[in-house]
């Protein structure tokens, strides 16, 4: 269901057969809303995920914690993104505009998914990002840990409006994002 007419997510229809051949597992540097960002994704078969990182990583970190080795074990369709706004990103050039970022990933989803709606995943930085993306993009489900930003008036007036599931996680030694503000979000 949409979160909001989707102004900036119009309907599109693939623009290149990315999917070819298996996907890219090692990573394949993409032009991504003129951007050229390395992304890691497989042909799978379901409902397709997304993980977008924190500032201080790429899309390494997901290999490196056994995401993407669990996503392609279970044959599932994904999306790692080298995100512009990260520290260690191998993407360029760099930026931390938000919609910048979020033009990123909706160029990548449109591309690589066509018109299925994802679940995004996103940590820290990747968390607001991908709150940013569902407050004008259709998408299935948000998993977020400690999303940086999420008390934006603008994002919390959102809120109420976002129809997919939506899980936050929040560690309890994390100094980056505090508690008290994941508990007062909503």
């Amino acid at each position: 269901m949409p979160v909001t007419d989707n102004i900036n997510c119009p309907e599109y229809k693939r623009t290149g057969n990315w999917l070819s051949g298996g996907g890219f597992l090692s990573g394949k540097m993409l032009d991504l809303a003129h951007h050229k960002c390395r992304v890691i994704y497989p042909d799978g078969r379901g409902l397709p995920i997304v993980l977008l990182h924190g500032y201080n990583f790429d899309v390494d970190v997901w290999r490196n914690i056994g995401v993407i080795g669990l996503l392609e074990r279970e044959n599932t369709p994904f999306i790692a993104l080298d995100m512009p706004y990260g520290h260690s990103s191998k993407c360029s050039p760099k930026t931390g505009d938000v919609e910048a970022n979020v033009a990123v990933v909706r160029d990548a989803v449109q591309n690589i998914f066509s018109s299925v709606e994802p679940v995004l995943v996103g940590t820290s930085l990747g968390g607001y990002t991908a709150l940013k993306y569902a407050t004008s993009c259709f998408v299935r489900g948000l998993l977020l840990v400690s999303p940086v930003g999420s008390l934006e008036e603008t994002l919390v007036r959102a809120y109420n409006k976002l129809k997919a599931p939506t899980y936050i996680i929040h560690g309890s030694k994390d100094r980056v994002v505090l508690l008290e503000e994941m508990q007062n979000s909503g």
